[in-house]
């Protein structure tokens, strides 16, 4: 099951390692996410940020956000012949609060969800949990866009 999620992403999001944030989700009910991830001290952006303090950057607490958002939306709407929108992007950050620190090999939950929508944009929140403590919120907003729009 863990392998077909961890393909099912990579057919489904354009980000690709050591970029991709997300390799499993563990339930999509209604319009919500769930993703629980162990942060591995391998990971690229601990090397520097912090040497000997290693610490997730804010902006990667974000990324994974955004790339659970992705994943979130093309699932609720996949690629329809006539629309042709398939892929999440950000057009707006509305709101971050970053309230604790993320370090190596801490397990987190995140969650995000759809608050609104009109056409093809939405509105969503995602926040990321550690020891059920909420480490980050983010207010955010999306578009669904036509696949062919990353091809060049």
């Amino acid at each position: 099951m863990l392998e077909e999620k961890q393909t099912e992403i990579l057919d489904t999001l354009h980000h690709r390692p050591p970029y991709l944030q997300i390799e499993n989700y563990e339930s999509i009910q209604g319009q919500s996410i769930r993703i629980k991830k162990t942060l591995h001290p391998d990971t690229f952006y601990f090397k520097g940020h912090f040497p000997g303090a290693p610490v997730v950057p804010g902006a990667m607490m974000c990324e994974m956000i955004f790339q659970s958002s992705c994943l979130l939306l093309t699932k609720l709407y996949p690629e329809d012949k006539e629309k042709g929108m398939a892929i999440g992007v950000l057009t707006k950050i509305r709101d971050a609060k970053f309230k604790s620190f993320l370090r190596p090999h801490d397990e987190i939950v995140l969650n995000v969800r759809v608050i609104s929508e009109v056409d093809n944009h939405f509105q969503m929140e995602g926040s990321i949990s550690k020891d059920e403590k909420t480490v980050a919120l983010v207010k955010f907003n999306c578009a669904n866009i036509d696949s062919s729009a990353l091809v060049q």
